[in-house]
């Protein structure tokens, strides 16, 4: 649990990662609540980065859930979604200690100024238009785990 905590400060403040520390694999997780959305996304990422571990949520309190248990390093969060939308969402995830590292890339079929301008206050890091360029995703993922070294 030390090690776990040092590596949340470290990524917090964003400081380098000794390799001793780094996990094995970086870890998305994709957030829609249409499952073809997550597939196509989910096989995307895998085809581009076969080293990293990605989940798929399909509503904002599987998705919070899973963010707390896995922590994972990126989180791809449609904004629309039925019970918890993505900005309560993103919210949660950058309100708590264990969570808050995660970069947020934020993602609407509805995009408007006022969306991007209340998503990336909540927190995101961008926020992308559907239909979804994957190779404008692919880079944006791979940013984030960069910017998390």
């Amino acid at each position: 649990m030390v090690a776990e905590d040092l590596v949340r400060f470290l990524k917090d403040h964003r400081m380098p990662i000794p390799p001793d520390l780094q996990a094995d694999r970086a870890q998305v997780v994709v957030v829609d609540d249409e499952p073809s959305v997550t597939r196509l996304i989910a096989r995307a990422i895998q085809l581009a980065y076969p080293e990293m571990a990605v989940a798929e949520a399909h509503d904002g309190f599987e998705a919070g859930t899973m963010v707390a248990t896995d922590r994972p390093d990126v989180v791809i969060l449609d904004l629309r979604m039925p019970g918890m939308d993505g900005f309560e969402v993103c919210r949660l995830i950058k309100l708590q200690e264990a969570t808050r590292h995660a970069q947020i890339v934020a993602m609407t079929a509805y995009p408007s100024p006022e969306s991007e301008r209340k998503i990336l206050q909540c927190g995101a890091r961008v926020c992308l238009s559907k239909p979804l360029d994957l190779d404008g995703l692919l880079k944006e993922v791979q940013a984030c785990i960069l910017a998390d070294l």
